[in-house]
């Protein structure tokens, strides 16, 4: 099947960024050895963003959700990993203008 997407020409090195609207999609080479088997979503990373990575970040706690990240400065601005309810690791982060 011919690759019919179409690539930023801003990806980064071991990247490839997807011009995918309203969600740019990420596809990357893994930061370290992933292990043989692991936890839900081993190996994906999630990024999505929010209007404020703090408000929402606290709003999570209040209701009792689990933060695995705390609240820190990254590539996309401010951000944290929290757990969805089926164990998987979920990256948010201020929108940027």
């Amino acid at each position: 099947m011919p690759d019919r997407s179409e690539h930023s020409a801003q990806s980064p090195p071991s990247a490839v960024v997807l011009k995918t609207a309203p969600i740019p999609l990420a596809l990357r080479e893994p930061l370290r050895p992933l292990p043989e088997a692991g936890p839900l979503g081993v190996g994906m990373v999630l990024w999505i963003a929010c209007d404020d990575a703090n408000a929402l970040h606290d709003l999570i706690v209040k209701r009792g959700g689990a933060i695995l990240s705390p609240l820190a400065d990254g590539p996309f601005g401010r951000f944290f990993v929290a757990g969805d309810p089926d164990g998987y690791a979920i990256t948010f982060h201020t929108a940027r203008s």
